[in-house]
């Protein structure tokens, strides 16, 4: 990293230069620098940053503004962190777009966030963190704890923060979204079930690759 400069600038000053990889969430699209965007590409995109958007308790109101840091933008393109280096991503054909991009993920934010006057109920504490690995527990259930990137497969899955019947606690997740497991068992339903960092739950069978569980 090289010549951070705007929001990229902001970011590390806020989490230092080892926060890059480590904190924030990349977004690579396939083709040449002008190569043009297609609606799948640009629905892909709109999704992918309204789901850590809203992970990151970004309120549409404010999109992309985070103001608890400052106003700094949530969405930084590549060349923010990297222009000292020679890198110019995204290059011009996504810059010229991302205005747009911003606009339409904003709209697509308050299709979900809109209507409580809050953004969703604060998680059930856990007992470990993302990190700790081996047995734990929750609940009384006895937990895998893992650290893996599993993607939703179908293309609704709820969210709970007690079970498959619970209220929802947040918006479905979209097939094909991606989102960082902590954890994973077999509930005393029979059904499998992944824990989210945010503490929700998942069902197991909604989401690749397949994790361990322990059994109750």
């Amino acid at each position: 990293m090289s010549g951070a400069y705007g929001d990229g600038a902001a970011f590390v000053d806020l989490y230092g230069t080892d926060g890059v990889n480590r904190d924030a969430t990349a977004i690579e699209i396939s083709g040449m620098q002008t190569t043009p965007l297609d609606d799948a590409c640009r629905e892909s995109i709109i999704q992918l940053t309204a789901y850590w958007a809203d992970q990151y308790r970004v309120s549409w109101e404010t999109f992309p503004a985070i103001p608890a840091e400052e106003g700094r933008s949530f969405v930084i393109w590549h060349q923010e962190f990297t222009i000292g280096t020679g890198k110019e991503c995204p290059f011009s054909v996504v810059m010229g777009e991302t205005d747009a991009l911003i606009a339409a993920t904003k709209a697509y934010l308050k299709s979900f966030q809109e209507g409580s006057g809050i953004i969703y109920p604060a998680p059930a504490g856990l007992s470990w963190k993302r990190g700790d690995l081996g047995r734990k527990e929750l609940n009384g259930i006895p937990v895998y704890a893992v650290e893996a990137i599993v993607t939703a497969k179908t293309r609704t899955t709820p969210r709970a923060w007690a079970s498959e019947a619970a209220p929802a606690c947040a918006p479905l997740i979209e097939r094909g979204l991606p989102f960082v497991a902590i954890g994973s068992f077999k509930g005393s339903d029979g059904n499998g079930w992944v824990v989210r960092e945010d503490g929700a739950r998942v069902r197991a069978s909604h989401v690749t690759p397949k994790l361990p569980v322990l059994t109750v």
